[in-house]
């Protein structure tokens, strides 16, 4: 007797969204006017099924970015790196609402400092609140 079958089986997909804001008045959280347009958010990482995943956003007009149609990530989880903006300083990064790590022992302009790293995202998932904290140059 043979019980082996086959089917398709459908995953929702998931996604991963935050914003990169100037937080000039210091109160760490994103105040009106406090989004930065136009900077580069880039995602790597594997997925559950053991593709690697490169993905690239900018951020819109209020500083958000949005990475979707992802799925599932793999053990080590998904990377993301804002691309430090020249007229910027580096703060702290938040990690969201499906896990993360960050490094905001010091800041600058390297990828290290500016990274949100091991989102383990789950399928069906819409992860939220990964921040990227700047300050504008005097």
């Amino acid at each position: 007797m043979n019980d082996s079958q086959s089917a398709v089986v459908q995953i929702s997909p998931s996604s991963i969204a935050g914003t990169v804001y100037a937080d000039n008045n210091g109160n760490n959280a994103i105040d009106g006017g406090e989004g930065i347009a136009g900077v580069t958010v880039t995602l790597t990482g594997t997925d559950f099924y053991g593709n690697p995943i490169s993905a690239t956003a900018l951020t819109n007009a209020s500083g958000a970015y949005f990475f979707g149609a992802l799925p599932p990530s793999d053990a080590s989880g998904y990377t993301i790196v804002e691309t430090q903006p020249a007229a910027y300083y580096d703060l702290n990064e938040t990690a969201g609402t499906s896990s993360g790590t960050v490094n905001n022992a010091s800041y600058g302009n390297s990828a290290a400092q500016n990274t949100i790293a091991a989102i383990r995202l789950a399928p069906s998932t819409n992860a939220t609140g990964y921040l990227f904290q700047d300050h504008a140059k005097a």
